[in-house]
């Protein structure tokens, strides 16, 4: 689990400028070096995304812009509780396996049409077609309207963290008419309902944002985003953030990281946070990974411990589980390193090449 750092320039004095489901606007971040207040924040992307909705895309660069431009019908607060978004409330039948959920009658897209019911069941629909986040959405049948003011989630089994899936940027409701008038343009041209909108995607350059005026949370206090495309260039953005090109450096190379920390010129946060990095195997036919016993090999051969003290310099967490915070119905398990542990498991396959 990363430890979630960023390095931001002083004038910003730790404001934020992503907008919540259901909080206030703020006042805009005061200028140090002006005395005015900020109305434009450029922040650092460490690559490019292939689509603005996370749910369309494998991109977790995706799912960090396109909170911006989408919301989900629940979210998690800082806290990590699930609390409402685009929907007021919503119930569970545990005889019908079912979440029925009440939305908002206030929310509009960027393009000025209202939120429906129907847009709210064409999203997870298309986003369960697309392939991309089966992770999340494996467990639904279906999402269906009630009626014009409610939608049911009808699940194919009961399932423990269906609203920590149901949270996550991926699951953001997208606009069913803007989508189907052309949906390849749509991953470059959004239309959702979040706080800030697209103004511009200049590919490998950047993606300027300005504020939605209408969001039904508040207008968010700062009117325009900048986010720089570096390509994994991070000492190249830790430059330009310490030269005042930047104000929000959002990965931080360990080469980088003891000199901006120790700068009196910058503000740096970090906190524990929710990204979790894995290995994922390929379970293709014809691949020796289909055999769970060389899955396990892999895991009991990796050195947890080394991995962190080597590549991240012990500044992040191991994690038990691919959500967080870990849902009550999980039972934990972890692969302490065994000697020769590795080889063992694997000769139970027979794993050519495994002795």
């Amino acid at each position: 689990m990363r430890r979630m750092r960023a390095i931001a320039a002083a004038i910003l004095a730790g404001t934020m400028f992503l907008s919540a489901c259901g909080s206030k606007a703020q006042q805009p971040a005061a200028d140090s070096q002006s005395g005015g207040a900020r109305d434009r924040v450029i922040v650092t992307l460490n690559s490019e995304p292939t689509s603005l909705h996370a749910g369309l895309a494998t991109s977790v660069v995706a799912s960090f812009v396109g909170t911006q431009l989408f919301d989900p019908l629940v979210v998690k607060n800082s806290q990590g509780e699930i609390v409402p978004c685009l929907a007021k409330s919503w119930e569970y039948s545990e005889e019908d396996m079912a979440y029925t959920f009440e939305l908002r009658d206030d929310v509009t897209f960027h393009n000025g049409d209202k939120m429906t019911a129907e847009d709210v069941a064409f999203s997870y629909q298309t986003i369960m077609d697309s392939g991309y986040s089966n992770v999340l959405t494996s467990f639904i049948e279906n999402m269906e309207v009630v009626d014009d003011a409610h939608v049911r989630l009808n699940c194919k089994m009961p399932y423990g963290p269906a609203l920590e899936c149901m949270a996550q940027p991926a699951m953001g409701i997208l606009s069913k008419a803007a989508y189907e008038e052309n949906p390849d343009a749509f991953v470059r041209n959004p239309v959702g309902t979040g706080a800030y909108k697209l103004v511009e995607w200049k590919s490998g350059a950047s993606i300027t944002m300005e504020a939605n005026e209408d969001y039904f949370a508040g207008a968010p206090a700062i009117k325009n985003v900048d986010f720089i495309i570096y390509n994994n260039a991070a000492t190249s953005a830790a430059l330009a953030l310490e030269n005042g090109e930047l104000d929000v450096l959002t990965t931080v190379a360990s080469t980088d990281y003891d000199r901006l920390e120790a700068s009196d010129k910058l503000q740096f946060l970090a906190t524990s946070g929710s990204v979790v990095d894995f290995v994922m195997f390929s379970m293709k036919d014809g691949s020796p990974f289909v055999d769970e016993n060389l899955r396990l090999a892999v895991a009991y051969a990796i050195d947890k411990e080394a991995v962190l003290m080597g590549a991240l310099e012990a500044r992040e967490l191991w994690p038990t589980h691919w959500c967080l915070p870990i849902p009550q119905a999980y039972r934990l398990h972890s692969s302490p390193v065994r000697s020769g542990e590795g080889k063992r498991i694997s000769g139970k396959g027979r794993i050519p090449g495994w002795h």
